[in-house]
């Protein structure tokens, strides 16, 4: 849900939070002088995180406000949230710089583009906000962030890293152990806690309109542990004996799960068809009541189905009325039976348009089946495609995820899991794909299948900084492969050469001389072009052979002709993967020819971003085989290395191997430094 401005109808006064009003106070103080700031606030369901999201936006005086609320059944669409949120400012999209506005408006589908750069998009959405709280400080409050989708919970958190100066500020709430899955680890943040004894009593006296005796209010404040909104639940649904003390209370106390439990029995004694549709609500995107209304006539329910909800409390007044808590819709959507849950599924699949949505008629359909079914399975293999296209790596791997569970054929349900470990691969979730490996590798009949999955296991063993089982997986998938794909057995033959390089000593099931020696015994490239890395891989084979001084020759013959093909202008030009691959080579082997690089996108293995889907600068094998070639041997002349480093690749002779950051910027790979490849390989 997203609204602007402040917030209509009356505000129940804020009890207590002291600590929570300064920091917003200040925060707010801030943007009105034109400086930016962010604060997560963390805590449990229920904790009072809303209601502070509430008073920010009451004091937010001269300042505009944008609010979002994330939508569990939301999570599987890539980017969804950010749209929510931009979506007021999109005709600025014009005014940002070109590949900024082609990567935001791919993001969102509003023009047929690839797959757009997550750090341009968070980029552009930095700039959009900027440039609209340039004419009024703008305060963006985000609440539920546990239910955002990856890639806007990526963005947003791009974004509050680099707030300085922009009279814009952003304040997330999130539940204990959800919060952004620690991409707001790194902000300034606020643990919410319970209210105190004093406070809980004032604010349950205020909840309960009459007589409230002290024994019983101190028995409910310790049994909420001082939650605000099971204080004041309770106190609307506890009797007046009860809360008079004339009856006893019940035994525990319908509190944390509990009180989910007691957001359920509210909404049981609603009529069907209000139930029904509040139902739809909580399935539903909440910023599109036009596709719920029309799910609603789908299932014949009247338009006064939702005056009970209202009467009751659970939904606001007004027009554009939502569930008054997170927590009633999550109770809502639980305590739906599977066959309600399927019934209300079909009727949004019915009413979401397939050629504005595909990806969300998709999944509704998907959630509306009840086994298996693969005409629903193709239709989230095709969305898993679009949300791809938009760069949304964690939707696609959902959806391949889902219609692999519908796929009927063991064989090709095996080819989603193994496409969808791939995508968790590129979104940077390294953590979930193991066990979407473990689902596919039983049932993949194709070797080329199966060397892919290792082939993926390892790069996750390079995210983790387990190099030392590479080089043995990089091997088995060779393997597999035998004489299927000779390009793509050359690849893993460079991958595994490069993880062994890296490992030194430290490698398991096999040794730096039998990585060596498949790499010798592989046969070469026909068309094996100038800037080609075999030639360096090869001579750095050579060295655990025993030939060192066949393994020098070998890799300075590779960087003089690397330095000759860097003068042509064909090098600048980088082609596609196809054009790579169908292009002819040069006769005589020097210079570029007619064979253009390949392009840096795709350049195999740990040369590749993992999880960015950017490429690293340079190969980093060719860097670390470069310093090894000159820098490894006492009598190298003092700088020749270092000279013949930056004309070969153009990068410092130091950071042979630069390693690869993690997720809270902490290196995860072992760093190579110059002259001490042969050392460790050899």
């Amino acid at each position: 849900m997203v609204w602007r401005g402040p917030l209509s109808g009356a505000v129940r006064p804020l009890v207590g939070r002291g600590a929570e009003r300064e920091a917003i106070g200040q925060l707010l103080e801030a943007m009105r002088d034109g400086l930016g700031g962010v604060l997560v606030l963390v805590g449990e369901a229920g904790i009072g995180k809303t209601r502070l999201l509430d008073h920010a936006a009451a004091l937010a005086a001269g300042v505009e406000l944008t609010r979002l609320v994330g939508v569990e059944a939301e999570q599987p669409l890539g980017y969804g949230a950010l749209h929510r949120l931009l979506r007021p400012y999109l005709h600025r999209v014009d005014r940002l710089p070109a590949r900024q506005r082609d990567a935001l408006n791919a993001a969102f589908a509003l023009a047929d583009a690839a797959a757009p750069d997550r750090h341009l998009v968070g980029l552009a959405a930095l700039t959009v906000l900027s440039d609209a709280a340039a004419d009024l400080p703008l305060l963006c409050l985000v609440d539920d962030v546990h239910w955002l989708d990856r890639e806007s919970a990526e963005t947003l958190a791009f974004v509050a890293r680099r707030l300085h100066a922009d009279s814009l500020g952003l304040i997330f709430a999130a539940r204990d152990g959800l919060g952004g899955r620690g991409l707001f680890d790194a902000m300034p943040q606020l643990r919410v806690e319970g209210l105190p004894a004093a406070d809980a009593r004032e604010l349950l006296t205020l909840a309960v309109p009459g007589h409230l005796d002290p024994a019983v209010a101190d028995r409910i404040v310790a049994g909420t542990g001082g939650n605000p909104l099971a204080l004041i639940e309770l106190g609307a649904h506890l009797g007046a004996e009860q809360l008079a003390g004339v009856e006893p209370i019940p035994e525990p106390l319908p509190v944390g799960r509990l009180l989910e439990e007691h957001f359920r029995q509210s909404v049981v004694a609603l009529p069907p068809d209000t139930l029904t549709l509040l139902q739809l609500m909580a399935a539903a995107p909440t910023d599109d009541m036009a596709m719920v209304w029309h799910a609603a006539g789908v299932l014949g329910l009247p338009a006064r189905a939702a005056v009970a909800a209202v009467d009751a409390g659970i939904l606001n007044h007004g027009a554009g009325g939502g569930f008054r808590h997170p927590l009633i819709r999550s109770s809502v959507y639980a305590a739906a039976s599977g066959d309600e849950r399927r019934r209300i599924h079909t009727a949004l699949a019915a009413a979401s348009d397939p050629a504005r949505v595909p990806d969300r008629r998709a999944w509704h359909r998907a959630e509306a089946v009840l086994g298996t079914d693969d005409s629903a399975a193709a239709d989230l293999d095709a969305a898993s495609d679009w949300a791809r296209a938009r760069g949304g790596y964690s939707a696609q791997a959902l959806f391949l995820s889902k219609a692999a569970e519908l796929t009927t054929d063991p064989a090709r349900r095996a080819e989603r899991y193994l496409a969808a470990a791939q995508a968790r691969l590129a979104s940077g979730d390294h953590t979930a794909v193991p066990p979407l490996l473990d689902l596919a590798v039983p049932a993949l009949d194709r070797p080329a299948a199966r060397a892919r999955a290792l082939r993926i296991r390892a790069t996750v063993e390079l995210f983790n900084a387990r190099i030392a089982q590479v080089p043995a997986m990089m091997l088995d998938a060779v393997a597999e492969l035998a004489d299927a794909d000779p390009q793509t057995t050359r690849e893993l033959l460079y991958e595994a050469v490069h993880a062994a390089v890296i490992a030194g000593g430290s490698v398991y099931r096999t040794t730096s001389a039998a990585v060596a020696a498949a790499v010798i015994a592989a046969p070469p490239e026909p068309d094996d072009p100038p800037w080609s890395p075999g030639g360096l891989i090869e001579g750095l084979a050579l060295r655990p052979a025993g030939s060192y001084r066949n393994s020098v020759t070998t890799i300075r013959a590779a960087l003089a002709r690397t330095r000759d093909c860097r003068r042509c202008p064909a090098w600048r030009r980088p082609p596609t993967r196809t054009q790579w691959r169908s292009a002819p080579a040069s006769a005589s082997g020097r210079g570029c020819g007619s064979r253009p690089r390949p392009p840096r996108r795709w350049w195999p293995g740990p040369g590749h971003r993992p999880g960015t889907g950017r490429p690293r600068s340079r190969p980093p094998l060719a860097r670390s085989v470069t310093s090894a070639s000159v820098g490894g041997r006492p009598d190298a002349r003092p700088g020749s290395g270092k000279r013949r480093i930056r004309w070969a690749t153009g990068g410092p002779a130091g950071d042979a191997y630069a390693p690869e950051p993690g997720r809270n910027g902490t290196a995860t790979s072992t760093t190579c430094s110059p002259g001490s490849a042969f050392a460790q390989f050899g």
